[in-house]
């Protein structure tokens, strides 16, 4: 019986890598959309000053709680701007934030990670097209020479329970 479930898991294996594209998150569970794996994890989004200073003083409280952020967008628009983050403890990110006495929002959103060559994020992105999942937020980065690339996007309520169907 085991070698059996080896074996399927060696051939699921095979067929993510077959398709460039596999869906993980960190620390959290995947769950099947359309026969490839999506993970659902959280973004934590905190609304600055459009100041010199503002995002380091997020990812200073966060860093100080010995939170490790695993990734980080940011923008601004007039006079103020949002960071957002993903953390590998959210739990602890909260609490850091909290006792620091900065507001924050969690969204869920989605991450996969895919390889990092050229129409691995369009193939990906299709893939969320055909099934009628309109995104929200998007944001994708990979290091340059880097085998595996990461994106994490939100989409409406009804397009991710379309995108789970």
């Amino acid at each position: 019986m085991a070698g059996e479930s080896s074996a399927r898991q060696a051939k699921a294996k095979a067929k993510l890598r077959a398709a460039d594209v596999n869906f993980e998150a960190y620390n959290h569970t995947p769950i099947q959309s359309g026969g490839a794996e999506m993970a659902k994890t959280k973004q934590l989004s905190v609304t600055v000053d459009n100041k010199p200073g503002a995002a380091a003083e997020i990812v200073r409280t966060l860093g100080n709680a010995k939170v490790n952020i695993l990734a980080l967008a940011a923008w601004v628009e007039g006079p103020s701007g949002t960071v957002t983050v993903i953390l590998e403890d959210a739990r602890r990110a909260k609490k850091a934030l909290d006792d620091a006495r900065i507001a924050y929002t969690e969204t869920a959103v989605d991450q996969v990670e895919l390889a990092n060559k050229p129409g691995a994020l369009a193939k990906t992105l299709d893939q969320l097209a055909a099934k009628g999942v309109n995104l929200n937020m998007i944001y994708a980065t990979a290091t340059k020479g880097g085998k595996k690339a990461v994106a994490v996007y939100s989409v409406a309520t009804e397009a991710a329970k379309a995108a789970t169907a």
